[in-house]
């Protein structure tokens, strides 16, 4: 699976790119933002189709908003919608700053590159921007992320997740998994290649994966402050602690390796 970057170092303000956000209908209103004062906010819908010839790889940098990322069968493109949104403390100013805030859909020679692209300084203004993208079954997905819920469902390919703040969830992925958060949770289902890896880490969060009961890896597994519980699965030549439980599954061809510092881990075996 290929890793990917950390988020301290990934180049979120590139400026070049083959597709730009072209001019949508917005409507504003007042809205309530979470913690804070009732404030303003401009919204603009967007979309765009890239379609998929030599690509592998859809690769997605957001900052702040939600993510939903489907895999489809049948398709033969990447299809990126949602919608740009600048909360402010008056509808004028909202309005005024939206177009700084932009959606980059560049098709490159091996990958759909989509990317956040929003001012290093927002004073008082904050930049949104919702994601639902749905893809080839078949393509591996890339994303990082810093702000929001994340979902990727249905892919038959490698996962890999870098995220900051915000619950992570993996629904029938067939491929190798990657996922690390700082302050999430991860829940996920996932039938692993023969020899692949699940990779499962966050700060502050718990960690609940499902896997066939006929997985074969070595298991390790680890919190600080939390419980491991495992169910449905036959575990050889188990190793635990109250921290850490160490097992293998079937002929242990593979890895799994999931932590956590505050949280339970939480792994169960489906049929």
């Amino acid at each position: 699976m290929t890793s990917i970057p950390s988020l301290l170092h990934l180049p979120l303000w590139i400026s070049v790119g083959l597709f730009f956000f072209t001019g949508c209908d917005s409507t504003d209103q007042e809205i309530l933002i979470d913690g804070g004062p009732r404030e303003f906010a401009a919204r603009a819908a967007f979309s765009f189709e890239v379609t998929v010839e030599h690509q592998t790889r859809l690769r997605l940098e957001a900052i702040n908003g939600n993510v939903e990322i489907n895999g489809q069968a049948g398709i033969g493109s990447v299809i990126v919608t949602g919608e740009r949104i600048v909360e402010s403390t008056s509808r004028r100013d909202a309005e005024d700053h939206l177009d700084a805030l932009e959606i980059q859909v560049r098709d490159l020679t091996d990958e759909v590159f989509v990317q956040t692209i929003q001012p290093h300084n927002g004073m008082h203004r904050n930049y949104v921007v919702h994601y639902t993208i749905t893809v080839p079954q078949d393509l591996a997905v890339e994303v990082t992320h810093v702000n929001g819920m994340l979902a990727i469902d249905a892919i038959e390919n490698d996962v890999a997740v870098e995220h900051v703040n915000g619950n992570i969830h993996l629904g029938a992925i067939t491929g190798d998994a990657y996922a690390r958060v700082v302050n999430g949770f991860i829940d996920g289902d996932v039938t692993m290649r023969p020899d692949g890896a699940i990779t499962l880490s966050t700060t502050n969060g718990g960690i609940d994966l499902t896997i066939p009961t006929s997985t074969s890896a070595t298991l390790s597994a680890s919190v600080n402050n939390g419980l491991i519980q495992t169910a449905n699965l036959a575990l050889q030549n188990p190793s635990d602690s109250p921290h850490s439980l160490d097992a293998t599954l079937g002929d242990g061809a593979g890895t799994i390796d999931l932590k956590t510092l505050n949280g339970n881990i939480n792994v169960r075996g489906r049929a």
